[in-house]
């Protein structure tokens, strides 16, 4: 049984202008740079889902892979802010295009199947949208 956490609810604005690519591209910045790799938690013991919730507004859910749950999740959320840094600082560097990912950056195997989904720059825009700056 896995362990469900809350959701990260995006701002309205931010939602609002998010596509798939943009919110998947996010995900897994946030799951596989900054919280796999700054708080050195197992990607094979966190996941997470694009989820839109009753009022049309999309969240990312994550959650704990881990039977009975590990407590990672709760983890990330205590740690969000270096966790996103983590992931901008990650994903950012990257020398894929923007356009693009790759499996230095975004890709691994755990998502092959949104792979053409996956951008860099998609995934820069929403983690500056959760760090609080302006994508202007």
């Amino acid at each position: 049984m896995r362990q469900l956490s809350p959701s990260f609810h995006l701002d309205p604005l931010t939602a609002l202008s998010a596509t798939q690519e943009t919110l998947r591209s996010g995900l897994y910045a946030l799951l596989v740079e900054g919280a796999a790799t700054h708080l050195e938690i197992s990607r094979d013991d966190i996941d997470g889902t694009v989820h839109t919730e009753a009022d049309g507004m999309p969240s990312l859910l994550l959650f704990d892979t881990t039977l009975g749950g590990a407590g990672n999740v709760i983890r990330i959320g205590e740690h969000l802010e270096p966790v996103v840094e983590a992931a901008l600082a990650r994903v950012g560097g990257c020398e894929c295009g923007p356009e693009r990912s790759c499996y230095a950056c975004l890709r691994t195997f755990r998502n092959e199947r949104f792979h053409e989904l996956l951008s860099r720059g998609e995934a820069v825009a929403l983690l500056d949208a959760l760090a609080g700056r302006s994508t202007s």
